[in-house]
């Protein structure tokens, strides 16, 4: 417990919120040096460590930054007024007015769904802020960005305009990763004397409160002098239409003269440069003090740990070259209209702001009095939002330490080699089981299967640490830790219940066996994390529901009693009743879904992949049984891993790969472990049959 408060302390020093890349990828090595360490405590030691935090704190403040009030919202021309329409200048909403419906004809589908969606507020709030409250969205230091995702701007996940369908805008939104937006900047006395950059057109406030109309077709800038301060510049984005895709049809005059897509680069000046200098290296100083204090490293498996995630990282950064705009890191690209991607997003950034905005009941309540749909990844995204900002460098700081923790789970159970093979296979294949690809696949969406894999593979990996009879060795601390892991697993994943509940319960059973109660009492309080969910539900909903409500109705289409019905008429010889083809068509849409294919020059792969995994389901199920009477983990994973694939059988999206990508991946992590303890005997086996007889 000690080593998570030092994790987050290192958030902290690193400043709230981490928006930049390079301080992800510190904050990565610099976790990883804590895993792969000894604590050192003394007194001395702990007292240096706080004095170092209360410095770097108080030092920070001191430093100055540019400051810029910064505010922003969707830009949209609705039926009627909106705070929007009354709240920007006039002469600067008609001139933006004009230029949105050239591209978007009032004439052209009156009916779509944005454009009876009006912005409540004149800006909206951005996670930005949460930590330094802002006049308007959100207080920078910082400008430079050229499209949506690096501008960063919140709005873009908003449930308000989760809008799909058929609309130019919905395409535009899901094809181009853009939408149009404005921003707005209020020169602070900081500012004096650095520079903003734009390409498009800004509105510039003058004395007296006209505006200069200032229009760059290339990227140029203009000094902020003593009479900006106080002083307001407009500025519009506006991407091309979807019917204008300039690979797809050659720019007519009418769209030469269509506003470009802004971009915009703020140069500060040279003390306020040094100073964020300052701030990163202060930071940098800080953790590196720490860790120097009150830790030991074991060099091996640091090496061993930073190896694994810098190839991880590689093949992260690789992969958003085929990501269709959408993609992990400092960027914010707007998920796609009706995706589960967009609503975890936009139900994480209310909670977070309600939350931090002191309203925390309001904020745990998840945007749902009763939980309809999977609710563990709208507070992940919580979470990400509070420590990371507008950014997606949570989760990929997540996913980018998936094959660590797949290297830590097998090398414990079977040894460093087979460790190597198993996360080289992870890192190395395109799909089917056991694929990184897949897992950046759907974390880039928004999807929470890369979080319940690493909730899944973390949790077993502690439970086998702290458990004696699975070969690990007692520790309460790292019992606790599983648990919740594992409870984490539950709620972001709920098809995963099953298996939870089934492995906690024989962690528990075997500690219960050598009466270390202790542990027993530390494994069930992680574990009892996950009756939050109940819980939730009782508290604000008052009802009693486990999970989720649509979990009860809708998923769940197929019961046992389809089963009995189907083996029923197959028994009478009604080869085409109604509950035979619908069993035949869940379980073909189980065993048959393909993943998502990175690129489509790899469907040719597809049956062979089909096909190994159907046999470590097979060899999952052997292992069950053939390990049931050993003292290790193979039968209890095994076990966990068919539990897992169980809800499958009954669920309505069986036929959708990411749904049981886990299940088969666990399979596949049994099936090496099987090899790893057959593989002697077959060496054996090989070296007697080709010995020649003296």
């Amino acid at each position: 417990m000690t080593k998570v408060v030092l994790a987050i302390s290192f958030l902290v020093l690193m400043g709230l919120p981490v928006l930049a890349l390079w301080k992800m990828l510190a904050l990565l090595v610099f976790w990883l040096v804590l895993a792969c360490s000894r604590l050192r405590l003394s007194r001395w030691r702990i007292a240096c460590a706080l004095a170092i935090v209360v410095l770097t704190v108080s030092v920070r403040v001191l430093l100055p930054g540019a400051a810029l009030e910064e505010g922003h919202n969707i830009f949209l021309v609705t039926d009627g007024e909106n705070p929007v329409s009354k709240g920007l200048p006039p002469v600067i909403y008609d001139d933006w007015r004009r230029a949105f419906e050239q591209q978007y004809p009032p004439e052209t589908d009156p009916a779509a769904a944005w454009r009876k969606t009006p912005p409540l507020t004149l800006y909206t709030a951005s996670s930005d802020a949460l930590w330094r409250p802002a006049r308007y969205s959100r207080t920078v230091d910082a400008v430079d960005f050229r499209t949506l995702s690096e501008f960063r701007g919140g709005f873009a996940n908003e449930g308000l305009y989760n809008f799909f369908g058929s609309d130019a805008m919905s395409m535009a939104r899901g094809f181009q990763a853009d939408l149009p937006f404005f921003v707005m900047y209020e020169f602070s006395p900081a500012s004096l004397g650095s520079t903003l950059h734009w390409q498009g057109t800004v509105f510039w406030e003058k004395t007296g409160g006209a505006f200069a109309e200032i229009a760059h077709r290339r990227l140029a800038g203009r000094t902020i002098t003593i009479d900006d301060i106080g002083k307001k510049a407009y500025a519009l984005s506006l991407p091309a239409p979807l019917r204008e895709r300039p690979w797809e049809h050659p720019p007519s005059a009418e769209s030469q003269d269509r506003p470009t897509a802004l971009a915009m680069r703020l140069e500060l000046r040279p003390g306020l440069v040094v100073a964020r200098y300052a701030d990163g290296l202060l930071g940098l100083a800080a953790v590196f003090g720490i860790l120097a204090l009150l830790t030991k490293i074991d060099w091996r498996p640091y090496r061993v740990a930073l190896g694994v995630t810098a190839a991880s990282l590689v093949i992260l950064g690789t992969a958003m070259h085929f990501s269709e705009g959408k993609y992990l890191g400092a960027a914010y690209p707007p998920h796609g209209g009706g995706d589960d991607g967009l609503s975890h997003e936009g139900m994480g950034r209310a909670m977070a702001r309600k939350f931090m905005g002191g309203h925390w009941q309001e904020g745990l309540r998840g945007e749902q009095d009763v939980y309809w749909d999977t609710p563990g990844m709208r507070y992940f995204r919580f979470t990400e939002r509070i420590a990371f900002g507008e950014t997606n460098l949570g989760y990929a700081a997540l996913v980018a330490l998936l094959p660590w923790f797949v290297y830590l789970l097998i090398q414990q159970l079977a040894g460093t080699r087979w460790a190597f093979a198993g996360t080289a296979l992870f890192l190395l294949s395109p799909f089917g089981s056991l694929s990184f690809v897949q897992y950046i696949q759907n974390a880039k969406l928004g999807y929470a299967e890369a979080a319940g894999f690493a909730a899944t593979i973390l949790g077993c990996y502690l439970f086998v640490r702290s458990q004696p009879g699975w070969g690990g060795a007692r520790s309460r601390g790292l019992a606790f830790l599983g648990g919740a892991c594992l409870a984490g697993a539950m709620f972001l994943r709920p098809n995963l219940a099953l298996s939870v509940v089934l492995i906690g319960s024989l962690f528990v059973l075997a500690s219960w066996q050598q009466r270390d109660f202790r542990t027993v009492a530390a494994a069930m309080m992680g574990l009892a994390l996950a009756l939050w969910m109940p819980l939730h539900n009782y508290l604000y909903g008052h009802q009693f529901v486990l999970i989720s409500a649509a979990g009860g109705t809708i998923s769940i289409p197929l019961s046992p009693f389809t089963y009995l019905r189907a083996m029923q008429e197959i028994a009478t010889g009604t080869l085409r009743g109604e509950s035979l083809a619908q069993v035949t068509a869940q379980v073909t849409g189980w065993l048959g879904a393909q993943p998502r294919l990175p690129v489509q020059s790899l469907r040719m792969l597809a049956g062979g992949f089909l096909i190994l995994r159907l046999i470590t389901l097979a060899l999952t199920a052997f292992a069950a049984l053939r390990y049931l009477r050993r003292g290790s983990f193979i039968p209890v994973l095994a076990w966990t891993a068919l539990a897992a694939h169980l809800p499958m059988l009954f669920v309505f999206a069986a036929a959708q790969f990411r749904y049981a990508m886990i299940a088969w991946d666990l399979c596949a992590i049994v099936t090496l472990l099987v090899v790893a303890d057959y593989w002697p005997r077959l060496r054996r086996i090989s070296h007697s049959s080709t010995a020649q007889p003296a």
